[in-house]
């Protein structure tokens, strides 16, 4: 049978056409209803998010950027061609060739990896600046906490399929305790399995995984992650003695010891939409109290990069 050229061409261009509707981001629709119904929240923050200088619900406007809000909502500052903003309400980038302070922004608790005018938002995005002292980008801190349920709900670039929680048979109830608290967060699908270093170390989703540090110090990613306290941007250091807990140059400040425990989130550089989050604790009690904290009481971790407990104490980290 001859097959008509033209007819071939046809659908070999549909084809095409699907193809990229299907590959396209879910950040690059701007489907935004017209009502102004739909809502990001724009926090500014320096010091690591101790104070806190601006935080609004405001209205999406289709096709808008993080560029495109915070010049709506604040008075902005640019600089590299007018991408880059150096500036936030008068508060702008400083060097004197030794220190260095910067503006950082973070969407749905992930660092971009993109300029703000190449973040095209969703509604319900949550978008986080904070102003602090930098040294290296080795040191960069490429996911927070402070941010939760965020990187979970809507994600970076689009939502997450599925959030993988791990822990071993003993926790599973604090597991289960942390799935049915996402679930009621918004997040579309929570899967609880083993600990398994290899899933750690190539990441297809977002992980959490739960554990006392003498059990998670067993798995050889989490362990060799720990000892690159330096430079991992988690301010924290699983030490013989308890839990180190560090200033941004990370320096030892203080141990926390019996009944302490941690939450602290790392990613593979900027712009990693698979963070693996570790809850931990010096032993069951530390442990309790950190899910207890992501459980109940979430809003003691806004705006936060990572995070001790001690007795009723949250420790904002780093330790400034």
């Amino acid at each position: 049978m001859k097959i008509n050229k033209r007819y071939l061409f046809v659908v070999a261009v549909i084809g095409i056409l699907m193809l990229l509707a299907a590959c396209s981001s879910t950040n690059d629709t701007g489907e935004v209803p017209d009502d102004g119904s739909a809502k990001i929240e724009l926090i500014v923050t320096r010091d690591f998010g101790i104070e806190e200088l601006f935080r609004e619900s405001i209205s999406l406007e289709k096709y808008w950027t993080v560029f495109d809000a915070m010049d709506a909502a604040v008075e902005i500052a640019t600089d590299h061609g007018g991408g880059f903003i150096s500036g936030i309400n008068g508060l702008e980038s400083y060097s004197d060739g030794t220190k260095r302070l910067d503006w950082f922004y973070y969407v749905n608790g992930i660092c971009a990896d993109v300029g703000p005018l190449d973040y095209d938002l969703v509604e319900g995005d949550v978008i986080w600046w904070d102003y602090h002292e930098w040294e290296s980008m080795d040191a960069t801190n490429s996911t927070v906490i402070g941010s939760y349920p965020e990187p979970f709900v809507h994600g970076y670039r689009g939502k997450p399929a599925v959030i993988t929680i791990m822990s071993s048979d003993e926790n599973s109830e604090l597991a289960m305790e942390l799935k049915d608290a996402l679930l009621n967060e918004g997040v579309q699908s929570v899967e609880i399995s083993g600990i398994d270093n290899s899933m750690m170390e190539d990441r297809e989703g977002p992980i959490i995984v739960l554990g006392q540090w003498e059990e998670l110090s067993g798995y050889e990613y989490l362990n060799k992650l720990n000892e690159a306290y330096e430079r991992n941007g988690t301010y924290v250091y699983y030490s013989d003695q308890g839990i180190d807990l560090l200033s941004n140059s990370s320096e030892k400040v203080r141990t926390l010891k019996g009944g302490a425990g941690s939450i602290v989130s790392h990613g593979d550089g900027l712009g990693d939409d698979c963070p693996l989050w570790i809850i931990s604790g010096t032993d069951m009690n530390g442990l309790e109290k950190a899910i207890e904290l992501l459980v109940n009481d979430t809003n003691k971790i806004d705006s936060t990069y990572s995070a001790a407990v001690e007795d009723s104490n949250i420790i904002k980290l780093p330790i400034k």
